[in-house]
């Protein structure tokens, strides 16, 4: 009767039906958020620069321009990212995992939202230490008393009032490429530990039905001289064991996955 509907509910739990559809609408959710979020931000720096803007100087003008593009870039990365990842885990196979092959997406997802992140900010934090070699050692003397001994470690200290901006303002950029390689290659990484882990699991499984076959084998009397179960014929001619209805090798003496004791037929 299609009143009693666990059975259904139960069959699209366990073979991950469900939860590759509500992580891909959460993941969606999640790309809305970010956009929207971005907009406002952008929205918000546009009207900063609206009231403002007229009393800043053309360096930190051009600054708040730029920011605002990187911004826009950054959000369009992040967005476009967890729309494909969300595409992915609905598009995955059914592997008689539930969880595994959602989270190894998960774990990749994360590392390539953090390098978005580490890279606009690196490249971001590059063009404003740029353009704030033009500024005045007023305008740098009230960041270092905002920040107070942090300020030692600003990349425009050597510079600022020379005139022209020195090496130190690629530092950022540089720290932000290398921050999201070593973040991409650590997820990358632990999402493939979690495939292998899966794919240990699964020869580990078929090992023990291999094993438990041929145990079984041997207590039933089954030995060299003993009579073995024949391979049926599938329907498009494939030998498969008639114990588990795997595919069977027509010269193994064993089913692979279950272990049976097997012996030839010829198809039809």
């Amino acid at each position: 009767m299609k009143l009693f509907f666990m059975a259904a509910t139960l069959r699209a739990l366990s073979d991950g039906r469900f939860f590759r559809r509500a992580f891909a609408v959460v993941l969606a959710v999640v790309a809305v958020i970010v956009g929207l979020a971005g907009a406002l931000g952008v929205f918000a720096l546009f009207a900063a620069l609206t009231q403002y803007g007229s009393s800043l100087p053309s360096e930190a003008l051009l600054g708040a321009v730029i920011f605002i593009a990187l911004l826009v870039v950054g959000t369009y990365m992040v967005v476009h990212t967890i729309g494909l990842r969300a595409r992915d885990i609905v598009r995955l196979p059914d592997t008689g995992f539930t969880m595994i092959p959602i989270l190894s997406i998960f774990l990749k997802l994360a590392g390539e939202v953090l390098a978005c992140y580490a890279i606009i900010g690196g490249v971001s934090a590059c063009v404003l230490s740029w353009l704030a070699s033009g500024l005045s050692w007023r305008l740098y003397e009230a960041i270092r008393q905002a920040i107070g001994p942090f300020a030692q470690f600003l990349p425009i200290r050597s510079f600022i009032g020379q005139g022209s901006p020195g090496w130190e303002v690629l530092i950022p950029a540089l720290a932000g490429l290398l921050a999201g390689f070593f973040q991409l290659a650590v997820f990358y990484l632990l999402s493939e530990a979690v495939l292998v882990i899966a794919d240990i699991a699964v020869n580990i499984r078929h090992l023990r039905r291999r094993a438990d076959g041929l145990a079984t084998a041997v207590n039933s009397g089954g030995g060299p001289g003993a009579p073995k179960t024949p391979l049926s014929n599938g329907s498009a001619g494939a030998a498969r064991c008639p114990s588990c209805g795997a595919p069977a090798d027509q010269g193994s003496g064993f089913c692979e996955d279950c272990g049976a004791v097997l012996t030839a037929t010829r198809k039809e």
